[in-house]
């Protein structure tokens, strides 16, 4: 039952089916393939989908069978071209370029995922998991200059070494006490490498080390980690440090590396379903924002689907609402396929609060989303906040603006809008809602007066739009924090006028969302 009134025109509730997290990663796959540049890490990650994602047909690759196997082979063959004699790689080919420590123990990860998958790599990947041994050895120094803590770069790519090794079961004895040692002094050292650690040490035998408590102490390493997760509703994401360009580091890599992580060593583990919501919904244009990100959200996802969406989908669903047949469809093999349908609000009107009723048979998982929009008729609802705070504030000549406070026809009214939210946000649209006496004032257009300047703090909005009745602004990516908006108005007429209430929300996710507070007003 709706809590108020609504109009019966306008909204209605909406279901969406499928039988896979992985729905919609085409756009990511095809970008790492189509990707225009060849370094090592970028030629890497150009194979990362290739190998993982081939399997899965032209739904999610973009690429033919017949074509999966001769581009892989072209990477491969152009990884060879970076080779160094100590087994790691150079960045770009060509003689006289370094080896580059981080980018080598990518690639190899690579190098191990394409033997795994049945493909010759060249003889590159004995050499590359020597080159990492050599990494780990206590002896070893940084591999790279660093201009900042060398103890803290040598962790780094110490971790990351573990972690490669671990995922061949290739750790050498002599490298277990000082990672134990490493696990032991988190404070300061990335999220990411945290995980990729508590990840070589959860898979080191304990008799190996019969003197330590190996479990303990990788589990007091994984509370450090799980300490940076951000819970947002139903979704989470990783608090990661800040300046770690020199590893390509990025927060939606580290989600993707903690859900890639936590999938191997505790497939159960609760933030699982939270993180990998989060990490797709931190999609742009249906992909990542570089190749480090859509490589490794890709690794993740596909993990996610070997283990929690184990079994292959064969099953049909049926939905029904207020006794009808809402939505029915077969699920039958791996498929991107989302299935949707759409109720006009007169139905849940007429239903009267009557419950959505989702049946399953067959083998495999059921993901749905179910929401409901409504125009509701009482427009002095309060402020609210879910997810977004906004306060809006009108003044003239510097002077705020108070309730019952009249204006004048010809007043320039300069509108500041604060917009606070806790965490990252995504795809976000802020409409500020004009009354009839107002007309916004839009610069670009030649006519504009110069006395009509008008003042944007564009923050992370990176468009926006004056309509007759509105306002708008819109942001691919929001951080968290507090953001200011401002534009100016012109009065034209007189009377007694209304200003909605200010809205905003996660257009992908539009139960995140806030409202501000209406206004009445007095023109003369």
């Amino acid at each position: 039952m709706l809590p108020f009134a609504v109009f019966a025109d306008r909204g209605g509730l909406d279901l969406s089916v499928s039988s896979t997290r992985l729905t919609g990663l085409a756009d990511a796959a095809r970008y790492l393939i189509d990707y225009p540049h060849g370094c090592l890490e970028q030629t890497s990650s150009r194979l990362a989908p290739l190998i993982l994602l081939g399997e899965l047909g032209p739904d999610l690759t973009g690429v033919t069978a017949d074509d999966v196997k001769p581009m892989i082979d072209a990477g491969l063959e152009r990884l060879q071209t970076m080779a160094m004699p100590g087994g790691g790689f150079s960045y770009w080919p060509g003689n006289g370029n370094p080896t580059h420590p981080f980018a080598s123990l990518y690639a190899t990860l690579i190098l191990a995922d394409a033997q795994a998958a049945g493909y010759d790599t060249l003889g590159l990947l004995e050499p590359s998991l020597n080159y990492a041994r050599a990494l780990v050895l206590p002896t070893t120094a940084p591999a790279t200059d660093s201009s900042t803590d060398v103890t803290d770069q040598a962790w780094i790519e110490k971790a990351f070494a573990l972690y490669v090794l671990a995922s061949q079961d290739a750790i050498p004895d002599e490298s277990l006490l000082g990672a134990v040692e490493m696990a032991k002094k988190p404070v300061g050292k990335p999220i990411f490498a945290r995980f990729m650690l508590y990840r070589a040490l959860r898979g080191i035998e304990p008799s190996r080390l019969p003197g330590e408590d190996l479990v303990g102490i990788a589990e007091a390493l994984l509370i450090s980690a799980e300490n940076q997760i951000v819970e947002e509703g139903r979704a989470a994401h990783i608090k990661e440090i800040a300046g770690l360009g020199r590893w390509m580091d990025s927060e939606h890599r580290s989600d993707a590396i903690a859900l890639d992580v936590l999938l191997q060593v505790q497939p159960d583990h609760p933030m699982i379903e939270k993180l990998a919501i989060g990490l797709l919904d931190a999609r742009q244009s249906g992909r990542w924002r570089s190749t480090q990100e859509n490589a490794w959200a890709l690794r993740a996802m596909v993990r996610y689907l070997n283990v929690v969406e184990s079994a292959v989908p064969n099953f049909d669903m049926t939905a029904w609402y207020d006794g009808e047949p809402m939505l029915s469809h077969h699920f039958e093999g791996r498929s991107a396929d989302k299935i949707e349908s759409h109720l006009p609000i007169t139905a849940v009107i007429e239903a009267d609060g009557k419950p959505v009723l989702i049946g399953k048979k067959g083998e495999g998982r059921l993901y749905y989303r179910l929401g409901m929009t409504y125009a509701p008729k009482d427009q002095n609802l309060p402020a609210w906040d879910a997810g977004f705070s906004v306060t809006r504030e009108y003044s003239v000549n510097g002077v705020r603006l108070e309730a019952g406070t009249p204006l004048n026809a010809g007043d320039i009214v300069k509108v500041n809008i604060t917009l606070d939210c806790p965490s990252r946000r995504y795809y976000v649209a802020l409409v500020d809602p004009l009354p009839a006496a107002f007309e916004p004032i839009d610069t670009t257009l030649a006519t504009t007066g110069s006395s009509a300047v008008r003042v944007v703090r564009w923050s992370e909005f990176n468009h926006n739009e004056m309509r007759d009745n509105r306002v708008e602004y819109f942001a691919d990516e929001l951080a968290a924090g507090s953001h200011v908006l401002q534009y100016e108005a012109r009065v034209t007429s007189a009377g007694q006028f209304r200003a909605g209430a200010t809205v905003v929300e996660e257009m992908y996710t539009p139960e995140v969302f806030g409202r501000g507070e209406p206004m009445d007003l007095e023109v003369r």
